[in-house]
């Protein structure tokens, strides 16, 4: 394209962690420069913890489902994170990588968790027009900015099948056939 994307890249970067703070929706429009951003980014469930016995906060769950995605359908990450301490815990999920071919910018998500709780936080994803695999990667980040655990989750973006593709004639037999019958039935009546 010619253009330096980096300005825009901070006009839009900025953008993404205050949409994904208010749970609104983004439309990603930066496509064209090569950045992406979460379409919808939700706070899907909480819950009590299952918890390990050597405790903590931890980032149990970390995948996108389905694992296969058409071009230009969308990919849903599904991240959990656990506090199985016995304080609240105050922190951030942050996420960056590739969408297959387009570059994913950090987000950061802040996350509060009540003791002995679990969260389950919902990032749905625009999947490009191409073949390839996207891989997001997370990083669970105390309060004052250290990383705690990271993970990764992959998924695969298909080209999908083609439409079935009927042809029909009107001069095919179907039709040749309903009419003849309609007209042989016809002519037996009358004579």
């Amino acid at each position: 394209m010619g253009m330096d994307a980096s300005p825009l890249r901070r006009s839009v970067s900025w953008l993404a962690p205050v949409a994904l703070t208010f749970g609104l929706v983004l439309v990603t429009t930066s496509a064209a420069v090569g950045l992406s951003t979460p379409q919808s980014p939700l706070k899907a469930s909480a819950g009590l913890a299952t918890c390990p016995k050597r405790g903590g906060v931890t980032l149990q769950r970390f995948a996108f489902t389905p694992s296969t995605v058409p071009e230009n359908g969308t990919a849903t990450l599904n991240m959990t994170v656990a506090n199985c301490t016995w304080k609240p815990f105050i922190g951030s999920v942050q996420t960056s990588g590739m969408d297959v071919c387009i570059v994913v910018d950090p987000i950061q998500q802040q996350v509060r968790i009540p003791r002995r709780r679990f969260t389950t936080l919902v990032m749905t994803y625009a999947v490009p027009q191409c073949a390839g695999t996207g891989t997001i990667n997370g990083q669970l980040i105390s309060r004052s900015g250290q990383q705690i655990e990271s993970d990764s989750a992959s998924f695969t973006s298909v080209v999908p099948p083609p439409s079935p593709t009927i042809v029909a004639s009107p001069d095919s037999v179907m039709v040749n056939t309903a009419i003849s019958l309609f007209s042989g039935s016809r002519r037996s009546r009358g004579r």
